[in-house]
């Protein structure tokens, strides 16, 4: 690929040597038949002659130097752009990697999607800085980013490819060719050249379902309490580090924290440590908890009231009190609800 500027310089100095030869014709027939005009002719001869000479020399250097190196350049800039997409793929195959792990811990009920080059924002503000003034209204623009990416855009335009770009995104043409030619123009042609290492940023779609034969939900569509339970799954589904969570139950329907979040807990039991502020029974008591604190407190200040295992007897006392509010009501609730077990 040629430089377009380096072309028109070219073409610029062919149409000064065309100007040459006129400007001679045009003063041999000005001279008299005295031959009155021979000097001034001379001199002005000799002075095109030498702006030929230099002419000629600007070009030997375009054509042996400069378009020789801008070939080079431009071929080494290609392969610099195509190892940049390579490397972009590869970290794209990692994530791809690391979301189907992660699905696969998180057993079907939430679902994570990569959506490749999701986010064009950046890519927008660059072309529109680049075509302000053109008079190219902002759906255009964003038709083009939407259905292109910034490095075969680039590509066209060095390629002055402007059917490509009309195939690809389905433009108008008339649309392309001012774009392209605003940019020549306004001198914007390293900004467009620039636009082609922007790295447009994969998204992430996460999905819920309720039950193993519902349809997938997108979280942007859950209730409060399902977008809760979501995360919570999300979060529990992998690592190392301590995780601390401050009254799940808050904002999770509570047949849920059975169903999603006790049997999870059972699980992964020694593999990692879990913190919940809760006064939940199901994530105390249904999950097993090893080591259970209760805590007292006034206006200002908490203090441990005890620490242990539901198998001590302070402590599972302590837990039946701050869990279910003590024994009368457990039992009066297990007495009422105890029907619906038979």
């Amino acid at each position: 690929m040629v430089n377009k500027e380096l072309v028109a310089v070219r073409q610029e100095w062919l149409e000064r040597y065309r100007q040459f030869d006129r400007e001679l014709a045009d003063a041999v027939s000005r001279i008299d038949v005295d031959n009155k005009g021979l000097a001034a002719l001379r001199t002005r001869l000799v002075e095109l002659q030498t702006e030929k000479a230099k002419l000629d020399a600007q070009q030997a250097q375009l054509n042996d130097e400069f378009l020789p190196d801008l070939t080079t350049a431009t071929t080494y800039r290609e392969e610099l752009i195509t190892e940049l997409l390579e490397v972009r793929k590869a970290r794209r195959r990692r994530r791809e990697e690391r979301i189907k792990a992660l699905n696969k811990l998180m057993g079907g009920i939430v679902r994570i999607k990569m959506l490749p080059e999701n986010d064009d924002s950046a890519y927008l503000t660059d072309l529109s800085a680049i075509a302000k003034g053109s008079r190219l209204r902002a759906p255009v623009l964003q038709q083009i980013c939407q259905r292109s990416t910034p490095v075969k855009l680039v590509r066209s335009f060095l390629a002055d490819d402007v059917d490509g770009v009309h195939d690809a995104t389905g433009a108008e043409r008339k649309h392309i060719e001012t774009l392209f030619e605003h940019a020549r123009e306004k001198g914007a042609i390293e900004d467009f050249l620039r636009m082609q290492t922007l790295d447009l940023h994969d998204g992430l779609s996460v999905e819920f379902r309720k039950r193993p034969n519902d349809d997938y939900v997108p979280i942007e569509r859950l209730a409060h309490g399902q977008k809760c339970t979501a995360i919570l799954i999300i979060a529990l589904a992998d690592g190392t580090d301590p995780l601390i969570i401050d009254q799940p139950e808050d904002a999770l329907h509570a047949p849920w924290i059975e169903e999603y979040l006790v049997a999870k807990l059972r699980d992964l039991r020694g593999s990692r440590q879990y913190i919940f502020a809760t006064r939940s029974p199901g994530l105390v008591v249904s999950a097993d908890a090893e080591m259970i604190i209760t805590l007292i407190s006034d206006a200002s200040n908490g203090v441990v009231e005890a620490t242990g295992s539901l198998e001590r007897h302070d402590l599972n006392v302590l837990t039946l009190y701050h869990l279910e509010g003590g024994p009368v009501p457990f039992k009066r609730r297990t007495v009422k609800l105890g029907s619906s077990m038979d």
